[in-house]
């Protein structure tokens, strides 16, 4: 399974990450997670979760932590 995160850096796209399957039950579109990104770890919130990805899988980092399972952004924030 893969989620893709919008960071808060100042880049219009989303980040895809793999979501490990501990981590699957409390991940879902809204909640806040902690990913690698470059050499430092960011929080972002999960904008959607997929089966798929058109990036290469082994180039994907793991989500590292759910920070908060319960949405932080709401489904109309998130469009």
């Amino acid at each position: 399974m893969y989620a893709h995160i919008a960071l808060p850096i100042p880049v219009r796209r989303t980040f895809a990450s793999v979501l490990p399957d501990e981590l699957a039950a409390d991940c879902r579109p809204g909640a806040l997670v902690t990913v690698p990104f470059g050499n430092r770890s960011k929080r972002g919130i999960v904008v959607s979760l997929g089966e798929k990805t058109d990036l290469d899988p082994s180039r994907l980092k793991p989500i590292t932590a759910v920070v908060s399972p319960e949405p932080v952004v709401s489904a109309h924030g998130l469009k």
